[in-house]
């Protein structure tokens, strides 16, 4: 290996301890949805629908089918499950986000009891009758599994001589693909606020012989939909997360730099802030000050922390300071969406 080479494999080293070594911080913030709905806090979920015969072009068929309480073509198949299984998942993570107050297609059918089909029912319709002040109405667009079977050569050891021979094994593959797309709907006016569309495959593979332990279409594709759950949760109301908060890392070696970082890493924010300020004023350390301006964002301190990262931007010049101030300000502009959203 020549000089050159064994240079380079040092610094990677050197680099990969050096950044396992910065202190993180881990930190609980509310993010702002996607899309605003803080003028419409009580929603309705109607069921979601999904492919079948004779169906209506209109938005709101499967609530006209609930209230007449028509046998719906298809009950038993898999895309009823599935539309089925999608609203049930979905009323159910809306009410324990308690950023709604949710009403689901049954309220809505005991409240429009008098609907006898003759009409399309309209999102301003539902939304005097049910209170309701925007409207989910969501639908299976897909949910189809394909099989491909292939024949594969593969070496193996003959467990009674020891030699390797080729042989021919069979291997079937489902695919399966899933689809599902949801309207928001204001139910003051009948605008639709938003449309989001998912999709997504999935594929497993097992010996042709064993081909009936392959995992269910149904199973699969729930999982599948269980994924976007929090997905449309995060698009329609704020959430809470876990972020960290990774310290800058000192340079100069000083120990009072390391003695910060070990009060901050023992979760010592407000004497860690001290203490970085401290060195910051004396010595003007870049990490020092940086290190300072995120315990204040870690505090709540956002106005502060920006301050800060702003005076060590202007003192130093530093790269690093000028990516944290960057972040700071768009944290401060979510905290600002975010209270938008929960008036």
């Amino acid at each position: 290996m020549s000089s050159t080479i064994r240079a380079i494999f040092a610094a990677l080293a050197a680099a990969a301890a050096f950044s396992s070594c910065a202190t993180s911080i881990p930190v609980e913030v509310m993010k702002p949805a996607e899309i605003n709905m803080s003028d419409a806090r009580t929603i309705a979920v109607l069921d979601f629908d999904y492919p079948r015969q004779y169906r209506s072009s209109g938005m709101f068929d499967m609530l006209g089918l609930h209230i007449r309480g028509t046998v719906i073509y298809g009950r038993d198949s898999l895309e009823y499950e599935l539309a089925s299984y999608a609203t049930r998942r979905l009323i159910s993570a809306l009410f324990g986000n308690e950023y709604f107050t949710v009403v689901d297609s049954s309220y809505v059918a005991s409240r429009l009891s008098s609907y006898d089909g003759s009409r399309e029912l309209s999102a301003i319709e539902i939304g005097r009758s049910s209170s309701a002040q925007a409207i989910i109405v969501g639908e299976i667009t897909k949910a189809q599994r394909d099989y491909r079977t292939e024949v594969v050569k593969e070496r193996v050891k003959d467990s009674n001589t020891g030699v390797y021979v080729d042989v021919y094994e069979s291997y079937t593959t489902a695919k399966d693909e899933v689809a599902l797309q949801y309207r928001v709907v204001d139910a003051g006016t009948g605008v639709i606020i938003a449309s989001r569309y998912f999709e997504q495959g999935a594929s497993n593979r097992m010996k042709t012989v064993d081909r009936s332990r392959l995992p269910s279409a149904e199973s699969v594709m729930k999982g599948i939909i269980d994924s976007w759950i929090p997905k449309i949760e995060r698009q329609i109301a704020p959430y809470r997360t876990t972020e960290y908060r990774t310290l800058a890392s000192d340079k100069t070696k000083d120990p009072d730099m390391k003695a910060a970082d070990e009060l901050a890493r023992s979760g010592a924010y407000d004497a860690a802030l001290n203490r970085f300020l401290g060195i910051y004023n004396a010595t003007r350390n870049p990490a020092a000050g940086i290190n300072a301006a995120i315990m204040m964002d870690v505090l709540g301190r956002i106005d502060d922390a920006i301050s800060m990262m702003t005076s060590v931007l202007e003192d130093t010049g530093d790269k690093a300071a000028s990516r944290e101030l960057s972040r700071l300000r768009q944290t401060k502009r979510d905290m600002e969406r975010v209270a938008e959203q929960m008036k």
